[in-house]
């Protein structure tokens, strides 16, 4: 009795949750053409640079390298009203292109369940409706990003490093996973990877009558001045996983000391990524995780990026399946639906609660900060959990050794 209780309790919750997740969707696909606020920005980006007039830093889209600017200017071919619609359907298939990348990458061998919950659970998450709302990037770039790891694991090299350099348009994202090829020594992808932002840098220099030398160094410059002192928005709490804004919490409101908190965290999350990704090397799906987390808690981001974490849900998911991790990993999928509510973007742009008096509260700072404690510490603790295992394996080899 108590077994079909069981059965029927999850049944119902699984069933809830599909439907939440259709919810989600059909809510996202309405009211996206009353939206692309961010379509409209990445348009016009497209359309100055085309008109000669874009200025680095103070144009539309001004946090995106000038390599990426050439890429928006097809956008520029499509009334605006149309586009809106167009780039719909451009997203949806993104993202279901992303889950059968996923799919592919971590769950080659699952049944429709394990599959049916990672596309439910994206389908729920704050970032992919706010994705479609907004006309944003994010999920191509995770796509692409996907679709870069399963080539390169299948051997094609040269589409892997294609697909990676086109991410690079977004490199907060997407700098990570370069530089683990980097690491990997894998020479043949890191060198056409590179020659993508080169020949579109060039491709933005030639029209704007400038040089890619000149370019680079201006938006340098903004880049800088705005890590450094801020920047209008760098700093907001909507649905953001950056670590920053949580030092400068904890700091004060110390802007230097902050920043000094954030370069040493992001320091030493390289160096142990590096330390156990060495000990790990038959681990990439845990290591690709890792690097999804990382780019997302070490600088800027906003909502819609988290769609990034499909890549640590699937391997959390495929860890369950093989019934390895199970308690460690229903602990942090049900952290990762967290992400359907966006607590952040939920208190100060819903419901209108003042940022500064949430503060103040200890349960008003966890809600404004848990996204970025949920990504931190997620990060974290799989990369303890891969070092233990890591230490684990080699204790039990040398016993094997030992006992021979």
């Amino acid at each position: 009795m108590t077994n079909r209780i069981t059965l029927s309790s999850r049944r119902v919750l699984e069933s809830s949750f599909f439907f939440l997740a259709l919810v989600s969707l059909t809510y996202a696909v309405v009211t996206a053409p009353r939206g692309g606020s961010d379509l409209g920005l990445f348009r016009a980006c497209g359309q100055s640079w085309v008109e000669g007039t874009y200025t680095i830093g103070s144009g539309p889209a001004p946090l995106y390298p000038p390599f990426s600017v050439p890429m928006f200017a097809p956008l520029a071919l499509v009334p605006f009203d149309y586009l809106v619609i167009i780039w719909l359907a451009v997203n949806i298939a993104a993202a279901f292109l992303t889950l059968h990348l996923a799919i592919k990458l971590y769950g080659a061998d699952w049944l429709l369940r394990p599959a049916f919950c990672l596309s439910a659970l994206l389908l729920t998450w704050a970032g992919f409706r706010v994705t479609l709302r907004l006309g944003h990037i994010s999920l191509l770039i995770a796509a692409l990003v996907l679709g870069a790891l399963l080539a390169s694991r299948r051997n094609r090299k040269v589409l892997a490093g294609v697909l990676i350099g086109l991410s690079l348009c977004k490199y907060s994202l997407t700098l990570p996973f370069l530089l683990y090829f980097i690491f990997r020594k894998e020479l043949k992808v890191v060198g056409v990877a590179l020659m993508v932002p080169v020949v579109f840098a060039e491709v933005f220099a030639l029209r704007m009558g400038t040089t890619v030398i000149d370019s680079c160094r201006a938006y340098a410059n903004v880049m800088f001045a705005g890590q450094v002192t801020g920047g209008t928005g760098w700093l907001g709490t909507a649905g953001n996983t950056e670590i920053r804004p949580l030092l400068l919490s904890v700091a004060g409101g110390n802007e230097t000391l902050a920043l000094a908190l954030t370069v040493t965290l992001g320091l030493a999350g390289l160096i142990a990524m590096a330390v156990v990704f060495r000990q790990t090397p038959e681990c990439e799906n845990a290591h690709f995780a890792a690097l999804a987390l990382f780019a997302l808690w070490a600088t800027y981001h906003r909502v819609y990026d988290s769609v990034i974490c499909i890549l640590p849900a699937a391997l959390l998911i495929d860890f369950i399946v093989r019934k390895k991790l199970v308690g460690f990993s229903r602990f942090w999928l049900g952290g990762l639906g967290l992400l359907a509510l966006s607590l952040p973007g939920l208190l100060t742009e819903r419901f209108h609660l003042n940022g500064a008096e949430l503060s103040g509260n200890p349960l008003g700072w966890l809600g404004l900060h848990i996204e970025r404690l949920l990504v931190f510490g997620l990060f974290w603790s799989l990369l303890f959990v891969m070092w233990r295992e890591a230490r684990s394996y080699r204790a039990s080899a040398r016993g094997s050794s030992l006992s021979i």
